[in-house]
């Protein structure tokens, strides 16, 4: 088993032997959905600049990262094409390993986690999946519902890779997309269309949220609708890859719905609710 540590500073370029790109440097986007407690949810926004690489770090080309329409960058992205992201920190010099996709099955990675600084995460499994028609390296993190994906970053967001849940506090990536291709949710990926956008996932044409309890749950809860439905509303289920579960018509006029995911087993959901009128959303833990 081999321990790879997080703290990278001093690291030199090696020769290429991989020569992959292992994360999107130019034109990306990432929204992420903030869970900071029951019913109290913020959506952040991720980018770098459309061409990229726009600075250096220790005689490494790096791409800058910003949030939404922030024009001071607040940290870069270094891919060495050997497998590892290095992220640069701003706010305190910092220089910390992200992710690192040349690993093994039993391998324990050490990586930097914003906001957590938890425990080391162990490799489960590695495979390969096809995104937006590119076949993709995919990791399997201890925890069985959180994955890293190359070119994407993890399915917790692209600066929260440790596979760590909490009641009070979580993260998850709703979308990513490069150079105005899908990428993420994997299901959807090819698609034309940026994350910053309702073709990329974005909640639109509501103001209110969604009333979900008891959450987390044991598998059943009852989900409180803001206004009386609409005609030919429906909800559907997702997992925590975005991958669809199951869609239920919902009776126009309802204000509230009974919903029983026990069968799927414990895990984190996304509950999206449509109507003629768009879309909303919420997560749900089911212990």
């Amino acid at each position: 088993m081999r321990i790879i540590t997080s703290l990278l500073l001093g690291m030199v370029m090696l020769p290429a032997v991989m020569a992959q790109q292992s994360i999107a440097m130019s034109n990306a986007r990432w929204t992420v959905s903030e869970h900071l407690g029951p019913n109290i949810n913020n959506i952040l926004y991720i980018r770098t600049s459309e061409s990229g690489y726009d600075t250096i770090i220790d005689g490494k080309v790096c791409s800058k990262l910003f949030w939404y329409n922030a024009d001071v960058p607040f940290g870069a992205l270094w891919d060495n094409m050997q497998g590892q992201v290095i992220f640069y920190r701003f706010q305190d010099s910092s220089e910390h390993l992200l992710y690192d996709f040349d690993v093994s099955v039993g391998d324990t990675v050490h990586v930097f986690n914003e906001p957590y600084q938890w425990d080391p995460i162990i490799v489960t499994a590695v495979d390969t999946i096809t995104v937006a028609d590119t076949p993709r390296k995919r990791i399997h993190l201890f925890n069985s519902e959180v994955y890293w994906i190359e070119w994407i970053g993890g399915t917790q967001g692209l600066l929260t890779t440790c596979g760590c849940i909490t009641v009070s506090m979580a993260y998850w990536l709703d979308c990513m997309s490069a150079d105005n291709v899908i990428q993420f949710p994997v299901d959807l990926s090819g698609g034309e269309g940026h994350c910053f956008s309702p073709a990329g996932m974005v909640e639109v044409g509501y103001g209110h949220v969604l009333r979900i309890y008891p959450n987390p749950t044991p598998g059943r809860f009852t989900v409180e609708f803001p206004d009386p439905l609409l005609k030919d509303s429906y909800y559907s289920v997702y997992d925590a890859m975005g991958r669809l579960l199951y869609q239920r018509p919902l009776p126009t006029g309802a204000t509230v719905e009974e919903v029983d995911l026990s069968r799927f087993g414990r895990g984190t959901y996304v509950l999206r609710v449509t109507d003629p009128e768009g879309q909303r959303h919420e997560r749900v833990v089911v212990e």
